[in-house]
């Protein structure tokens, strides 16, 4: 607490080790008859955003059933994933949701202190499933609840003091990428799991470079960026007319 008061920048971002873990946890209550966790996405997204996720999860098993999921620890395998895959875009809306609690904790010690909010990155982005010949791929189930997610921690850092939010979408990970066995891909995220979705060293200085890059716009400031984001757009030019 005493090094966070001295702190002139803090930046906060998120590990998919606990979104990871949920997951785990899901899954495993569910072959063993235990009990799942309730989504409540409708008290998240609303309820359009509620039947958006629903459509997507059911196209997601409906693609899997028609390319030969079969049993998988007295389970059928497109239950386990799909499960496995909402339950992973279910917490990371948990996430952001307590994303502000964290943000605004640092600003109680801290008021003075410049606060960067890093944006998710989809730690799924590049794995395919091989069903039978069949290519799906697992990262594009997830992209909606990242952007919906980091739509909500830009929104934040837009009406919050000495808070900016950087965007870095494009982390590399240390999950192999490219077409996997659909078992043996559910097996390696329940057994190994966490390692797989951090980033590689390269994601990390690739999210260092974009913090860097945001932190020089914000402090030098751009021609026209009226909210001081880091880019000019239709929200800038709105503020301008408002203004005048």
């Amino acid at each position: 607490k005493e090094t966070l008061a001295n702190a002139d920048l803090v930046t906060i971002g998120f590990s998919a080790n606990t979104f990871t873990q949920f997951v785990v946890d899901q899954v495993s209550a569910a072959v063993m008859g235990g009990e799942v966790a309730e989504l409540d996405w409708e008290g998240y997204l609303g309820a359009e955003g509620a039947a958006y996720v629903a459509e997507a999860m059911a196209e997601l098993k409906a693609e899997l059933e028609a390319n030969g999921a079969g049993e998988m620890m007295g389970m059928n395998l497109s239950d386990v994933l799909t499960l496995a895959i909402e339950s992973y875009a279910y917490a990371y809306m948990e996430f952001v949701i307590n994303y502000v609690q964290v943000v605004d904790g640092v600003h109680a010690i801290n008021p003075e202190a410049q606060v960067v909010l890093v944006g998710m990155h989809n730690p799924l982005a590049g794995v395919i499933l091989d069903m039978e010949g069949t290519e799906i791929a697992l990262g594009d189930y997830l992209e909606y609840i990242v952007k919906v997610s980091n739509a909500y921690a830009f929104g934040y850092a837009y009406i919050v003091p000495e808070t900016i939010y950087v965007d870095a979408p494009a982390v590399e990970t240390a999950n192999e990428t490219g077409t996997q066995n659909a078992i043996t891909f559910l097996m390696s995220m329940l057994m190994t799991g966490t390692a797989e979705f951090v980033p590689t060293e390269a994601g990390y200085a690739y999210i260092e470079e974009q913090i860097w890059n945001a932190l020089n716009v914000y402090k030098q400031g751009l021609l026209g960026d009226v909210d001081s984001n880091g880019v000019v757009n239709h929200i800038d030019a709105m503020l301008v007319l408002q203004y005048y």
